[in-house]
């Protein structure tokens, strides 16, 4: 099982980049990741390609992913990148997938949906780093501070979402 997450400069895979992603291993709790370069996001040849086909090689590692909202965000979307870049996205149907927000959505009654409303409820606590705009922003054009803060999000997601998992299922 692989803990999935990624982080994007916009909602729709035809507008946005892939800007980083995790894929947290469930017996090692090693994590896989890749992020995005300002060399990356100058070359209009490149863009977020280098960090798609990395996703692609990782997922392979994986008999069954799980995610918070994967099924209309993270999946489709890293999806629309590899086809844009002509890369072989795992076909529909060949890769489980587990989506934790529909659990929490229709399980539970909680005031919001959100991954870290659902781990502060449900797991008691949350590891997750605040949105700041600024920072997404800084981070479309390529700045290594920016990016790195948005990598340690998305390993916290991966992280978080793995403690809310097992908590759910049990």
């Amino acid at each position: 099982i692989g803990f999935f997450d990624i982080e994007t400069t916009h909602l729709k895979g035809n507008f946005g980049l892939m800007l980083a992603y995790c894929i947290m291993d469930d017996k090692t709790e090693e994590i896989h990741s890749a992020l995005i370069t300002k060399a990356d996001i100058l070359n209009t040849k490149v863009r977020d390609k280098r960090v798609v086909e990395k996703l692609i090689k990782d997922l392979e590692k994986f008999d069954q992913v799980v995610t918070f909202y994967g099924t209309k965000f993270d999946i489709p979307f890293s999806r629309t990148r590899a086809m844009i870049h002509g890369l072989e996205f795992p076909s529909y149907g060949t890769l489980k997938h587990k989506d934790v927000y529909y659990v929490v959505r229709h399980k539970f009654s909680l005031h919001s949906n959100r991954l870290e409303n659902a781990c502060r409820t449900l797991v008691g606590s949350t590891g997750k780093t605040s949105l700041q705009p600024a920072l997404w922003q800084a981070a479309a054009y390529g700045d290594r501070k920016a990016l790195v803060y948005i990598l340690d999000h998305c390993k916290e997601d991966v992280r978080d979402l793995r403690r809310l998992y097992w908590k759910v299922l049990e």
